[in-house]
């Protein structure tokens, strides 16, 4: 797939924007991240943090020019069962997903509650921080 134009590319802590004339044109065969990517959250909260909005929208782009890529998008919490929130948490990525236009048949999402931990038992707020976490599972490429 070519893109001519502008791109941008996002690492997890560094933003850096290619800027390209329309006779340029930069090929995109590998995936923008590796997987699964990792999106965390505070304690009990849902809301997308303004670089994970980055990153997701990156992966929005190269979703709708990969109509055959497909991704499972898993909710999970720290400190033992919470359904609730861990699919608050999965839906809030899906649904930015889908405002950014990618279709409904690339992804779908799921809580997982405290069922797959990072961290069994949580001694401390770091191990508790790798447990609030929304993963994306590519499915197919």
């Amino acid at each position: 797939m070519i893109i001519k134009g502008f791109i941008l590319i996002v690492a997890p802590f560094l933003l850096t924007t290619l800027s390209f004339s329309q006779t340029d044109s930069i090929e995109l065969d590998e995936l923008p991240y590796s997987f699964p990517m990792t999106i965390r959250y505070e304690n009990n909260k849902a809301e997308i943090s303004h670089i994970n909005r980055i990153r997701l929208g990156v992966l929005a782009e190269y979703m709708i020019l990969h109509p055959s890529m497909k991704i499972l998008i898993e909710g999970h919490v720290c400190c033992g069962p919470q359904y609730r929130v861990s699919k608050r948490r999965a839906r809030s990525v899906y649904k930015y997903l889908r405002r950014l236009e990618v279709p409904r048949e690339q992804m779908d999402y799921v809580g997982r509650s405290f069922d797959e931990p990072k961290i069994i038992k949580e001694r401390n707020e770091d191990d508790k921080n790798l447990n609030r976490r929304v993963e994306i599972e590519l499915i197919s490429r």
